[in-house]
C-alpha cells in the first residue's frame, strides 16, 4: 500500500483514506498519476515502486503500460532538436483561468516551449504583481502529417518552474494502441471526510479560482455506505447571473472541475478542506446556511434545487424585444 500522505494533497482526506479499507492497486495508480503536487518524474518513481510489489499479471501489464509510455514521454518531453512533424504552442492559466491576453508561442521542440512558459508566467506574475506558484502552463502537443492539418495530441500541464505535472492524451486509441492518460481517472473513492453543513474552502492553488461553501453528505462519514454515497457543494453562484437563488449546487463527482477549472480534467476535490478562520462579511450567509442544512439537508438541498430552476423567465431574444418595445414607448412618451 502506497504512503497517501504523499499523493494526497489534503491531509484530512488522506487520513480518512488511510484508516478505511485498503486501496486496490488501481486505486492506489490513480492516486499516482492524480497527485496535483507531485512532479510527472515522482508519478513515475512511484509507479515503478507499485510495479516491484505487484503479482497480478493483469495489474502488472498496465503499470507496464504506463511505465513504458511514461519513459518515452519523458525522453521526448527532453529534446531540444526541432521536429520536423511536430509542433508545441504554449498556454498559461492564472488560478484556472486562461491569461487571454498572454502571447500565445509556436515551437519545434519541446523543451524550447517549457523553457518559454516558465519565462511567461515570471512575466504575467511580475505585471500583475501576483505570485508565480498561483500560474500553471500547458504546452500543447501537435503532429503535422500532413500541409494542412494539425493533430492534437497531448496536453502537458506544467507548474511555474516548469515542471511536467499532467500528460493529458487527446486520443484513448491511436494507431490501434490503448494511450494511457497521465492525469486524473475514476478517483471515485476520493471523499470529503466531514459531516453535512461543514464549511469548506478551496486550498491556495493554481488551477481553480478560490471559493468557499457548505457540504451536503447523502450518507454522513459515521453512516454506512458513506464511500458510495454522494456528497454535494452548496456554494455562490457567480457564473449564472439569472440564478434565482444566487446558489450553486454541484455534484462532487469526477467532472466537478469542468465547471470550477481550466479546459481540464484536474482533481478539483483534492483542494477542498475545512475553512479556516472567520467569513468576510459578505460571505456570513454561508454559515447560517451551514446551520441550516445541519438541522435539515433534505429540506434545505430540495427547496435550493427546485427555488433555482428557471421559472419561465424570458429567453435572450424575448427580453430584447420587450427592451425594445420599452424604447418604443419611451420615444414616444419624449415625443
Amino acid at each position: 500500500m502506497i504512503d497517501l500522505s504523499k499523493w494526497i494533497y489534503v491531509e484530512d482526506i488522506a487520513n480518512w483514506l488511510s484508516h478505511g479499507p485498503p486501496l486496490d492497486v488501481r486505486e492506489q495508480m490513480d492516486c499516482i498519476l492524480s497527485a496535483p503536487h507531485r512532479t510527472f518524474g515522482e508519478k513515475l518513481k512511484g509507479l515503478r515502486k507499485l510495479l516491484e510489489e505487484e503479482k497480478d499479471p493483469g495489474v502488472l501489464k498496465d503499470l507496464e503500460s504506463y511505465l513504458d509510455t511514461g519513459e518515452y514521454l519523458k525522453q521526448q518531453l527532453g529534446r531540444t532538436k526541432h521536429m520536423v512533424h511536430e509542433l508545441y504552442e504554449t498556454d498559461i492559466f492564472y488560478h484556472g483561468h486562461r491569461e487571454e491576453f498572454g502571447r500565445r508561442r509556436i515551437f519545434r521542440a519541446p523543451g524550447a516551449g517549457i523553457e518559454c512558459l516558465k519565462g511567461q508566467i515570471l512575466e504575467r506574475a511580475e505585471q500583475c504583481q501576483a505570485e508565480p506558484e498561483e500560474y500553471f502552463g500547458v504546452l500543447y502537443g501537435f503532429c503535422d502529417r500532413t500541409t494542412k492539418e494539425l493533430e492534437h495530441r497531448w496536453s502537458f500541464v506544467t507548474d511555474f518552474r516548469g515542471e511536467i505535472l499532467y500528460c493529458l492524451s487527446e486520443h484513448q486509441e491511436y494507431g490501434g494502441w490503448t494511450v494511457p492518460n497521465f492525469g486524473i481517472g475514476d478517483y471515485h473513492y476520493i471523499k470529503l471526510p466531514y459531516g453535512s453543513g461543514t464549511l469548506v474552502e478551496l486550498a491556495e492553488n493554481p488551477f481553480f479560482p478560490s471559493l468557499k461553501g457548505v457540504l451536503v453528505n447523502e450518507a454522513e462519514p459515521w453512516e454506512k455506505g458513506f464511500d458510495r454515497a454522494d456528497q454535494w457543494l452548496l456554494y455562490p453562484d457567480y457564473l449564472h447571473g439569472g440564478s434565482y437563488t444566487g446558489i450553486g449546487v454541484i455534484t462532487l463527482d469526477d467532472y466537478a472541475s469542468i465547471t470550477f477549472g481550466a479546459d481540464f480534467l484536474l482533481p478539483f476535490r483534492q483542494f477542498l478542506r475545512k475553512c479556516e478562520g472567520g467569513l468576510p462579511k459578505e460571505a456570513r450567509w454561508l454559515s447560517r446556511l451551514s446551520r441550516l442544512v445541519e438541522e435539515d439537508k433534505g429540506g434545505v438541498v430540495s427547496r435550493i434545487m427546485k427555488d433555482s430552476r428557471p421559472k419561465g423567465s424570458p429567453g435572450p431574444y424575448e427580453r430584447a424585444r420587450r427592451y425594445v418595445e420599452e424604447l418604443e414607448n419611451g420615444k414616444r412618451r419624449d415625443l
